[in-house]
């Protein structure tokens, strides 16, 4: 029993683990993108053309062939980074999901629908803060940055609250599975499930600190090129 009251500590604590890392820039502008203008809406509106065409606050400026390069640049890296965070990010909870269901499925059997439907569920609702950051439309993608401290007390909630009721299943399941076996084949089997559990997690926990120091980099890329490129526009 002490180790399955580790195990809910561990688990409910699994958000702040991963939380715990912070990148030190973070976007203050949104981001709309389609396939004919990429803009960006912060102190200023500036819409770049994939031919590194740029308009700010609806003036068409002058550009060389310097500053056109670099605005073609940034607005390709800033299409083709977003692109993968937002798809990243989406396949990240899918796999954390897909791994604990497995789990499920190994310890209590195809049979096991309230467990899964309930992780199913957690999984539903841990991707709406996630389109609060992301909003899909037709042929757009949308960055919304002021969304992304609500999204993370939002997401972290859903965890603690999902994860609580998630855990009261598994241990009904372990309670009546046990009925039919002695004292020794009970400790082996709930020590199992708690050792597939805790190894779900601590890979998830890896693979998420991954994911964040990989968005860090790339936003830290991206917002080192926007300054330049502001820089060059003569615009900071």
């Amino acid at each position: 029993m002490l180790k399955t009251i580790g195990l809910v500590l561990l688990l409910l604590n699994v958000s702040q683990a991963h939380a715990g890392y912070q990148c030190s820039v973070r976007p203050q502008y949104d981001v709309s993108i389609t396939p004919q203008v990429l803009q960006l809406q912060g102190t200023y509106t500036m819409e770049i053309t994939p031919d590194g065409g740029v308009r700010v606050n609806d003036t068409t400026l002058k550009l060389s062939d310097d500053q056109r390069q670099r605005a073609f640049d940034f607005q390709s890296a800033l299409r083709k980074k977003l692109s993968w965070i937002d798809q990243q990010a989406q396949w990240e909870l899918k796999r954390a999901y897909l791994s604990l269901d497995n789990i499920i499925v190994k310890q209590f059997g195809e049979g096991s629908r309230d467990i899964r439907d309930h992780l199913e569920t957690v999984n539903g609702k841990l991707e709406q803060p996630l389109s609060q950051i992301f909003e899909h439309s037709d042929d757009s993608l949308t960055f919304h940055h002021d969304a992304i401290a609500k999204a993370e007390i939002d997401g972290n909630e859903i965890i603690q609250q999902g994860l609580e009721t998630l855990l009261q299943d598994v241990f009904k399941a372990i309670d009546d599975n046990q009925v039919t076996r002695d004292e020794s084949n009970s400790f082996q089997y709930q020590s199992g499930i708690e050792q597939d559990i805790l190894s779900v997690v601590r890979n998830q926990e890896t693979n998420f600190r991954d994911f964040e120091k990989n968005v860090c980099e790339q936003v830290t890329t991206l917002e080192k090129q926007r300054k330049e490129l502001i820089k060059a526009l003569s615009l900071s």
